[in-house]
């Protein structure tokens, strides 16, 4: 099983008077992008209605949290945010906060203008430079809400967050860290959803997959012959470690009858690692002795294994060209080769 956390007790609410939280929700409710004042009044009110837990305050948080990512009131933003981290978990707030781990579609990055080549001026980069910081930008305030939502659901621990969580898993996978905290904040619910995915049992995430084409890699620019990436099954495994669980180990080692494939594709290569890196991983983390003899069987045949060459091993593990590649991917003790290596 997994470590006891020893987290503190939830503080007590601190008693606002009903005319102080009168005053805050309106601070809240009437900010004003324009007006730094007005952001900051904001701010502290979040932070205090989150401390007074009060009930009259839910709603007007909830729609601050909710409100479009915003360079201005980002701040205002994650302070309600995490405000609603410190209620009780009801289902009026987990719901909310819900729907901001759910929210979409993630900011893309477009490319130049197709005058911005002839620039004189600027040399063909002025324009193209633009956007990417704008792009930048944007992502930045996306993953920041996002984020904030992810750790108030992990305070909350509300199973009922769970299936969104696992999504956002493949959706923002930047923000893995966080996601796999969450879950084994949450617990158990958390466990099976993780479960149902390395089953290829949960629906949610087979229609996101077919739907965004994250199980296969076809070419930055969709030209190429296509090749399985194991994202599904990589990410799953990895999260499903920090449960400590024997009782994952079967659908981890069943797991393994899948072909070993990339995590994810970097300047048209294959990643250094697959998904046997990830359950590998964790079986070696739950330390369950039915996971011995067929982990031996599998690393005695290296023809089954993949290949990780000298030009996977210098390829580096932070690619920004793929979904899965915009950060590290999960920590891996067996990376980049995907077996144990046998004692001497």
């Amino acid at each position: 099983m997994p470590p006891v956390e020893n987290r503190p007790a939830p503080r007590e609410a601190v008693h606002e008077a009903p005319a102080a939280v009168s005053a805050k929700v309106k601070a809240i409710t009437n900010i004003d992008p324009t007006s730094p004042r007005s952001i900051d009044a904001a701010m502290i009110a979040a932070q205090d209605l989150g401390n007074a837990k009060a009930p009259d305050a839910i709603e007007a948080l909830i729609a601050l949290a909710n409100r479009p990512p915003d360079k201005h009131l980002i701040g205002a933003e994650v302070a309600a945010i995490r405000a609603l981290g410190q209620y009780p978990a009801s289902e009026t707030v987990v719901a909310g906060l819900v729907r901001i781990v759910d929210r979409g579609p993630r900011p893309t990055e477009a490319g130049p203008a197709p005058d911005d080549a002839a620039d004189s001026e600027t040399g063909g980069t002025g324009t193209a430079m633009a956007m990417d910081e704008g792009f930048q930008d944007q992502l930045s305030l996306f993953l920041a809400t996002k984020g904030a939502a992810i750790n108030a659901l992990g305070e909350l621990r509300a199973p009922a967050a769970a299936k969104s969580l696992v999504l956002a898993m493949y959706r923002t996978p930047e923000l893995t860290m966080q996601i796999r905290r969450a879950l084994v904040a949450i617990g158990p619910a958390s466990e099976q959803e993780l479960l149902r995915v390395l089953r290829g049992d949960s629906a949610e995430v087979k229609k996101l997959f077919e739907a965004e084409h994250l199980d296969r890699y076809c070419g930055e620019g969709g030209g190429q012959a296509c090749q399985p990436v194991s994202a599904r099954d990589f990410y799953a495994a990895v999260a499903l470690g920090d449960f400590y669980d024997p009782a994952s180990v079967p659908v981890l080692l069943a797991a393994l009858d899948r072909p070993a494939a990339p995590a994810y594709y970097y300047d048209s290569g294959p990643a250094p690692m697959t998904q046997y890196n990830a359950i590998f991983d964790s079986l070696r983390k739950i330390g369950a002795a039915q996971a011995a003899e067929p982990v031996h069987a599998i690393c005695s045949s290296r023809a089954t294994m993949p290949d990780s060459t000298s030009s996977a091993r210098s390829r580096p593990t932070t690619p920004p060209t793929t979904r899965f590649a915009r950060s590290p991917p999960p920590r891996t003790r067996d990376s980049p080769t995907t077996c144990p290596r046998s004692p001497r």
